[in-house]
């Protein structure tokens, strides 16, 4: 009798460590890796687009040519943070000069906020500031949003979540 419960107690301490070693290690090694990840991510834009900046001449030529971002394409948008709460940013590189239109819409295809309205933009990294306003100043409530970036090169939609 004793030795069955001496193992029962052994085996409910060692489940108990083993809980609470996924706990103290796990969970923090979770998020420390997700910040790696973002780090190296970021690191890997930064070096590309100093890589894409040295190799673009300082003005366009007198030819009247165009200039495009040689060897980057299109870099998807990127919400950053998300989920956000009040504050964020909106971050993509285009390749070619042209058209671009950046707008927020709500659940119900409402359009809520346009960042961008432009005829003309030359090729490069944009950031646009994201807040929990509408064109109108109002609050937007917490919730799922989503972004379109209209341009030359692409149409691109992406979703964010936003809390309070």
């Amino acid at each position: 009798m004793q030795t069955r419960s001496l193992r029962r107690r052994v085996l409910g301490s060692i489940v108990g460590v083993t809980a609470l070693a996924v706990v103290l290690f796990a969970v923090p090694l979770a998020y420390v890796l997700a910040a790696a990840y973002h780090s190296a991510a970021v690191t890997t834009l930064q070096g590309e687009a100093a890589r894409v900046a040295a190799s673009v001449p300082d003005s366009l030529g007198t030819d009247g040519s165009t200039l495009t971002l040689p060897g980057v394409g299109f870099v998807k948008p990127i919400v950053f943070p998300n989920p956000m709460l009040d504050r964020g940013s909106l971050r993509f590189t285009l390749s070619q000069p042209g058209p671009l239109k950046v707008e927020i819409f709500d659940l119900t295809g409402r359009v809520i906020r346009t960042l961008v309205d432009e005829a003309e933009v030359l090729p490069g990294q944009f950031e646009y500031a994201l807040d929990d306003l509408t064109d109108r100043g109002r609050r937007i409530p917490p919730g799922v949003y989503f972004y379109l970036v209209q341009s030359q090169e692409k149409r691109v939609t992406g979703r964010f979540l936003t809390l309070r």
